[in-house]
């Protein structure tokens, strides 16, 4: 093959390794043109770095255009399916090079017929030889194409191991599930037969066991009656299972006589119908999980205007609690300012008359003034005499109470004694 354009780094054969793959290296269009001796070690060592690596592509393309050949080339599938065919016997083994040499004398001798058929046409026939022993390069389109049903096969192989690997796993998985499930009764019944067949008596020395035989054969009877049952009801369940298979076989035996088996045709109908329905699968699930963040936001946005409300309910019982409060002490003001406007009022009348009296007022002459305030002196020194007397009347007011209350009780003792 020669120089392309094109590094397949992605498609390639199955024995290839893609660690291996590395990109084509510049190299320059005449190597012949350069000076061996002129160049440095360093320089020699990435040339021939540089050449290895670019060989080693083109091994890779070659494979894959050699894989591309074998599997288009109709001869080389023959001989693919004898193989198949043939594994089983390993004696009987096809050569591909021999194929491929038939293949060829198949095509000599389809040119030598139309040779003959055409004898004037020989100097044409002789250009369109020469032209054909020419190298025919491939295109990028063509490259391309290959390189794209590489990748598809590849792609199928793939899901193939992948589905062949999933159900290596689940298989795994199922039999993991079995040994669990029957260490779990294996380690129930050693549990149940220590527990119930085993007397334990234990001193500081030593330690002995003993078991009733009795009971052991019992209990090996029971659990040989137990697995009977478990076997009867396997057994049970297995003619079942047939009696369904084969009413699903007289089923699909008479769905095959009325035509009503699924065609080719109807199953690659349901399966577009089902890539279809799984599409719009996708768009809804987009859909809800579009509609769910959403709520989330709405949900997330209720919770804060609930937060908001709280504390606007909290800040108004605050503030009626507050107006409450302010209305009492409105009240209370107003009940004091009634009050003050009365004392204003009688403080008024007051001050009025008293502004009367200073009005009216007349200062008296110096000898009147002499003569009240001797007067006022007398009328002192009287009050204090009747004070006086008035202490006197009530000592003997007093002293005369005393004797009539003795009188009393005398008269009272002197009634009684004569009664």
């Amino acid at each position: 093959m020669a120089n392309t354009d094109v590094n397949p780094t992605s498609f390639v054969n199955k024995d290839t390794k893609l660690d291996a793959i590395k990109p084509l290296p510049d190299l320059p269009e005449d190597l012949h043109a350069l000076d061996f001796e002129k160049m440095t070690d360093q320089e020699l060592q990435d040339l021939m770095q540089n050449l290895k690596d670019h060989n080693e592509n083109l091994d890779i393309e070659n494979q894959l255009y050699e894989s591309y050949y074998q599997r288009t080339n109709p001869y080389v599938m023959k001989l693919n399916k004898l193989n198949d065919t043939t594994d089983q016997n390993p004696k009987q083994e096809v050569d591909l090079d021999t194929a491929l040499d038939e293949w060829e004398l198949q095509k000599k001798l389809k040119k030598r017929q139309q040779q003959n058929n055409r004898r004037d046409d020989r100097k044409k026939k002789k250009k369109d030889e020469a032209e054909e022993e020419k190298p025919m390069l491939l295109t990028v389109d063509q490259k391309l194409e290959i390189i794209g049903r590489a990748h598809d096969e590849l792609k199928e192989k793939i899901e193939k191991k992948k589905d062949k690997w999933e159900r290596a796993i689940d298989e795994i998985k199922a039999e993991l599930e079995e040994i669990d499930l029957r260490l779990t009764d294996t380690s129930k019944s050693v549990h149940e037969f220590n527990r119930d067949f085993t007397c334990q008596t234990n001193s500081k020395s030593k330690r002995t066991t003993k078991i009733n035989a009795e009971k052991l054969i019992k209990y090996y009877e029971d659990r040989l009656r137990m697995k009977d049952a478990v076997i009867e009801k396997c057994r049970l369940k297995k003619t079942t299972l047939k009696i369904q298979k084969n009413k699903l076989y007289i089923q699909l035996k008479q769905k095959e006589e009325m035509g009503e088996v699924l065609h080719a045709i109807d199953f690659d109908q349901l399966q577009i119908e089902n890539k279809q329905y799984l599409a719009k699968i996708d768009e809804r699930n987009s859909e809800l999980i579009k509609l769910k963040m959403t709520a989330g936001r709405t949900i997330q946005i209720l919770n804060k205007y609930k937060n908001n409300l709280q504390q606007c309910s909290q800040e108004y019982d605050k503030l009626k609690s507050e107006i409450a409060q302010r209305k009492e002490i409105y009240s209370k003001l107003l009940s004091e300012e009634a009050k003050v406007t009365n004392e204003k009022i009688k403080a008024e009348k007051t001050n009025t008359s008293f502004k009367k009296k200073i009005d009216e007022y007349r200062v008296p002459e110096v000898m009147e003034y002499i003569d009240l305030k001797i007067e006022q002196n007398e009328l002192q020194k009287k009050l204090k005499n009747w004070k006086i007397k008035v202490e006197i009347a009530e000592m003997a007011l007093k002293r005369i109470r005393k004797i009539w209350n003795q009188i009393k009780t005398t008269q009272k003792k002197t009634i009684a004694e004569a009664n």
